[in-house]
């Protein structure tokens, strides 16, 4: 959804690998929407507090037996993705944008008409989508939505 917005090069000067240019919407055209859902924003299950502090998620812990790929799994796996990047501390909030500016996501109405965002209630990532959702992309664009989905019981 971000790549309109920070096109970023998709492999590094010199590689070997072969792949195709970046989004380009063209001036004046918006896309119809986008479906964010279960989206991994929250890699690392860390979140910038208020107060300059960085707690875990909640329901990385309270979703943790719920969840089919569980807490441990997740934070291991976002760790691993923060530390391969190129320069974590430059590309940490187009991987992760929870811990982007708040003005992050201001463009997002200029490429897309509507957004719609979903989760499901017993996912351990369930806050961090929310929390995106809420402090980025819904202060930019007045036709976004947030749905959980109460989804299955254990």
């Amino acid at each position: 959804m971000l790549h309109p917005l920070f096109p970023l090069p998709l492999a590094p000067a010199g590689s070997q690998i072969q792949a195709s240019g970046p989004l380009r919407v063209p001036d004046g055209i918006r896309l119809r929407g986008a479906y964010i859902m279960s989206s991994w924003f929250a890699l690392t299950g860390i979140h910038p507090t208020n107060d300059g502090r960085e707690d875990l998620i909640q329901t990385f812990t309270e979703n943790d037996h719920c969840d089919l790929l569980g807490k441990n799994r997740l934070i291991t796996w976002g760790n691993t993705v923060v530390e391969g990047a190129p320069n974590p501390s430059l590309d940490l909030p187009y991987l992760d944008p929870l811990h982007a500016p708040s003005d992050w996501c201001q463009g997002l109405p200029e490429v897309f008409e509507r957004i719609f965002v979903s989760t499901g209630k017993k996912e351990c990532l369930r806050d961090g989508i929310r929390m995106v959702f809420e402090e980025k992309i819904k202060p930019h664009h007045g036709e976004a939505e947030y749905f959980e989905q109460d989804g299955v019981q254990w």
